[in-house]
């Protein structure tokens, strides 16, 4: 991905952020005692992989190969390693087990439950694209120096290692500090049950799918955008 796009998409994302952050400063406002704070950390979790991904784009144009290899090495396992925070932020959805969205009659309508169904889905949106974008920066990376298909494995690989790190964090409570506070607690966490398992492969499934989907856009929207530049290189060309 080119450094000019990712500046681009940067900037939307910290709109998104910025925007998310109000509504829950709003929600905060109207109703005293609410805290959705855990929300705001959340989405800063997203963010850190999307950052390790800006950096190790910026790593690949090192030209000193020992150095660049270090470098990605311990940037790209930093990522990995963070990256299901963003898949992650989906789970939020789970707060809204409670929650009667209307009162009585269908058609009533209830401003408040409402209200947090867009706050959260700000944040959960922001974060699952973040994540999305990251994973797509460094596929670029990996079909660089290999080819579609191995990138395509590596997409699903990393995948299915979110889809148990979501497990472990949504159900036994675990985090990426985890990975260095305790690291023999991520092989106690690997004690699965059947259910466990499907629930991660169905996960895995459904994560690479959206994203194979997300990146297929992206693909013919650079497509489109190389055949314009192409076009207008040609006109200038003839003037």
């Amino acid at each position: 991905m080119k450094l000019t796009k990712i500046i681009k998409i940067s900037a939307v994302f910290i709109v998104m952020s910025v925007f998310a952050c109000m509504l829950t400063l709003y929600r905060m406002r109207i109703i005293e005692g609410t805290n959705y704070i855990f929300l705001i950390w959340n989405l800063f979790l997203a963010w850190i992989p999307f950052v390790f991904s800006c950096i190790l784009a910026l790593c690949d144009r090192i030209k000193n190969f020992p150095l660049k290899f270090c470098m990605m090495a311990i940037i790209g396992l930093l990522w990995l390693i963070f990256y299901p925070n963003a898949p992650y932020i989906l789970t939020d959805y789970a707060h809204f087990s409670w929650v009667g969205f209307f009162k009585g009659q269908a058609a009533d309508f209830d401003f408040k439950p409402w209200y947090d169904f867009v706050l959260f889905s700000a944040y959960i949106i922001t974060g699952f694209i973040l994540g999305m974008a990251s994973l797509r920066i460094n596929q670029g990376i990996i079909r660089k120096h290999s080819n579609g298909i191995v990138s395509g494995i590596f997409v699903v690989i990393v995948q299915f290692l979110s889809s148990i790190a979501i497990y472990w964090g949504r159900f036994m409570r675990m985090n990426s500090w985890d990975a260095w506070r305790n690291p023999l607690l991520l092989v106690e966490g690997l004690k699965f049950n059947e259910d466990s398992w499907i629930f991660v492969l169905i996960l895995t499934v459904f994560l690479s799918l959206v994203y194979f989907a997300f990146n297929i856009w992206c693909l013919d929207d650079n497509a489109d955008d190389d055949r314009l530049l192409r076009l207008n290189n040609k006109r200038n060309q003839d003037l």
